[in-house]
């Protein structure tokens, strides 16, 4: 496997997954792989921290991407900027996601079971 190097001012700057968070983030890992490239800047792990930590407890297979940047601040920005607009998705995917829960529900009874399903 790659070698990662983990910055603990990097980790630091964003908060820590809560127990069931992380729980389901790991079932999600087990079940079906990493997903997403951990985000490497000069082999320094800055995006992925919770997910490495999941990979390396298992020892599963992961990809990494690299990203180019001119400073550690610029680092730290995009840092914060990237957790900003995965928080902003995370809300946008949560409306998405209660406005077809209600419509489904609105739907009459027989479209609501699926006899496949049961």
């Amino acid at each position: 496997m790659q070698e990662i190097i983990i910055d603990e001012k990097f980790k630091r700057i964003l908060p820590a997954l809560d127990e069931i968070a992380y729980n389901d983030l790991e079932r999600d890992i087990l079940i079906h792989g990493c997903l997403m490239p951990l985000v490497l800047w000069d082999g320094i792990l800055i995006d992925g921290y919770h997910r490495y930590g999941i990979l390396m407890k298992h020892d599963l297979p992961f990809n990494t991407i690299s990203m180019e940047f001119d400073s550690r601040d610029e680092v730290i920005d995009w840092i914060i900027e990237h957790h900003e607009y995965v928080k902003l998705l995370q809300k946008v995917f949560q409306k998405i996601f209660q406005k077809k829960q209600a419509d489904t529900k609105r739907l009459p009874v027989s479209f609501n079971k699926c006899s496949l399903c049961a």
